[in-house]
């Protein structure tokens, strides 16, 4: 048997929405994604375990991305929000499965939300294409 000091079983969690027009600088660099930004973004309280993520090779060069979720409790606050997210590109921010911060979407590549309501919960999307795989968030 191997031990596994640092093992983490978990889904993707702490995802935070940001939309593009906040954000003063993007690059990305060896892999990791350095922000500056007006705000730190909007964390989205998802349903525990139901945030999932996919980062897809498709034809052309390009990365299809996917951040499907729930957001619990519908009320109108929250459908304001969300709708206004709709509106808006989007970068998302989440921890991985593995325990990493990633990067979904840049300023040239942004994520688009979309939402609806079914059996008292929204279910979300977020979709997006860029030319590389999702970065992790520099720490700065």
């Amino acid at each position: 048997m191997i031990a596994q000091d640092n093992l983490i079983v978990s889904g993707p969690h702490s995802l935070r929405l940001l939309p593009v027009n906040d954000i003063y600088n993007f690059g990305v660099l060896d892999g990791e994604a350095y922000i500056l930004s007006l705000t730190l973004g909007t964390l989205i309280s998802a349903v525990p375990g139901s945030v999932t993520s996919t980062d897809e090779a498709a034809d052309g060069g390009l990365y299809n991305k996917q951040i499907a979720f729930r957001v619990g409790h519908v009320t109108r606050e929250r459908t304001r929000l969300l709708r206004s997210f709709t509106r808006e590109r989007l970068v998302a921010v989440y921890v991985d499965d593995e325990g990493a911060t990633r990067v979904a979407g840049t300023i040239e590549n942004p994520m688009f939300l979309t939402f609806d309501i079914s059996g008292g919960l929204y279910e979300c999307s977020l979709t997006g294409s860029s030319p590389q795989p999702s970065p992790y968030l520099h720490k700065s």
